[in-house]
Order: C-alpha cells, then structure tokens, then sequence
C-alpha cells in the first residue's frame, strides 16, 4: 500500500519534528489537529509550523520515493482555522 511521509516544520526553530506516514494529505492534517491539542507550543504558536508532505512509501516493499523538495501541504494556523 502506498502512502505518504510527512512532518511538521517548525519555523522558528528551523527544525522539522518526527516523520508519520497518512493515506491522504487531508488525513495528516487531521492527525496534525488532533496532535495539537496535546502540544501547547503548537497551540500559542500556530503560524510558526507547517504540515510538509516528505514522499511516498510502499508499506509493502519499504521502496522510499522522496521529493525533490518538501511540499509545504497546510500553515498549521491554516489546519487548526479550517
């Protein structure tokens, strides 16, 4: 099954958080949602972090395909606002 690697920049530190895979961007975001109620800084901070889709997986065969460049997916204020 294919899916997606994702991560959560944050801006002002400069410095990306851990990696999730999600079937969809829609799913990561809700994920990155429901991740925010449990991490204040996200919370008081939103425009500080970014929702970045990384690549795909096949969970099947582990093959890795990444982008070129990370694709910027949500401004995590513009998640949490939606």
């Amino acid at each position: 099954m294919k899916r997606s690697v994702y991560t959560i920049l944050d801006e002002k530190a400069q410095s990306i958080g851990p990696l999730f895979l999600a079937v969809s961007d829609d799913e990561a975001a809700r994920s990155v949602a429901l991740s925010c109620e449990n991490v204040e800084m996200m919370k008081r901070y939103p425009s500080d972090f970014a929702l970045l889709r990384l690549g795909d997986i096949d969970t099947y065969t582990g093959t890795l395909t990444p982008h070129a460049v990370p694709v910027l997916v949500h401004k995590l204020d513009e998640i949490l606002h939606a």
